[in-house]
């Protein structure tokens, strides 16, 4: 192909399996860069794929609102996020979640929603949900998508301060929905959810780490000359109060990184998904509820 030639590939994922994507992308890349065989390049995409492999500073945010049609270049330092959450950039509202546990919790959450929402996805309504990667990370990312012009909410845990600060999140656009009572997410759970839901909590923990592990951490918690028992019931028969078992597991949960990854978030999200209808009151299904009024707005 001559040397200055403009090519036009409208949605250049259509009909590639993503290997091949990621290789037609570099090529293309690649003859378009100086010293190539091509002078410009423009495709269009809704592929995460085209995105990832992409260099920031050569994306292009297009959006047509009320027959105004807008471009917004991607800056450079937004590289981390174009690799870490292509989805972002493919979406009109995007929820960070603040890490794995927070992420899978949306997950499970989203299929409650959209039985309540008329059978309505958030997906349907352009929403997605990408990992900020824990909470050093997590705001920097919240702020960064939403200068692009999307719509972006932050769930996160409010055990730790925030930086960016909650202020900075709202100057930047962000609406941040946090835990109340200085908790992560394992401990606002533990408060919030029913006594037999907890119950099922500690099954879950069990199944993943072991009964050794989960009780004799928990055992640990709790001390005072209880002794070790083998779950929630045995504790309150013990004399420990339920606010105190609550409180043990909550930390044991955190500590010991009980659910760290997201499918297991996801299933944790299943047990709360299970028992909204006995979670009146509680600060989890308040922020859960402002979360799910916010996607669907």
């Amino acid at each position: 192909m001559a040397n200055g030639a403009i090519v036009l590939i409208d949605e250049v994922e259509t009909g590639l399996e993503p290997h091949r994507l990621r290789h037609l992308v570099s090529t293309l890349r690649d003859a378009a860069a100086d010293g190539g065989t091509m002078g410009q390049v423009f495709l269009t995409t809704h592929s995460p794929t085209s995105v990832v492999d992409t260099d920031a500073e050569t994306l292009a945010v297009v959006r047509s609102e009320q027959g105004k049609t807008t471009v917004s270049r991607v800056p450079a330092g937004l590289q981390a996020v174009v690799r870490a959450a292509p989805d972002a950039l493919l979406a009109r509202r995007v929820v960070v979640a603040e890490g794995k546990t927070e992420l899978g919790l949306c997950r499970a959450m989203a299929t409650g929603w959209s039985e309540s929402n008329q059978g309505v996805p958030a997906a349907h309504v352009g929403c997605v949900f990408v990992l900020g990667n824990g909470n050093a990370q997590a705001p920097t990312r919240s702020i960064e998508i939403a200068s692009l012009g999307y719509d972006v909410a932050l769930l996160a845990d409010s055990d730790q301060p925030l930086n960016p600060a909650p202020q900075e999140l709202a100057q930047g656009g962000v609406e941040l929905f946090q835990w109340d009572e200085e908790t992560c997410l394992e401990e606002r759970l533990a408060l919030d959810l029913p006594i037999d839901a907890l119950s099922e909590v500690l099954e879950f923990a069990i199944e993943l780490r072991g009964s050794q592990s989960v009780l004799d951490s928990l055992s640990d918690s709790v001390g005072n000359g209880v002794g070790r028992q083998e779950s929630v019931e045995e504790y309150l028969r013990a004399g420990v109060s339920e606010e105190d078992i609550r409180t043990f597991i909550g930390q044991c949960a955190n500590g010991q990184k009980w659910f760290k990854r997201e499918d297991h978030g996801e299933r944790l999200g299943g047990i709360v998904v299970a028992h909204l209808d006995a979670m009146n009151g509680t600060d989890t299904l308040q922020k859960l509820n402002a979360l799910r009024d916010w996607v669907y707005a």
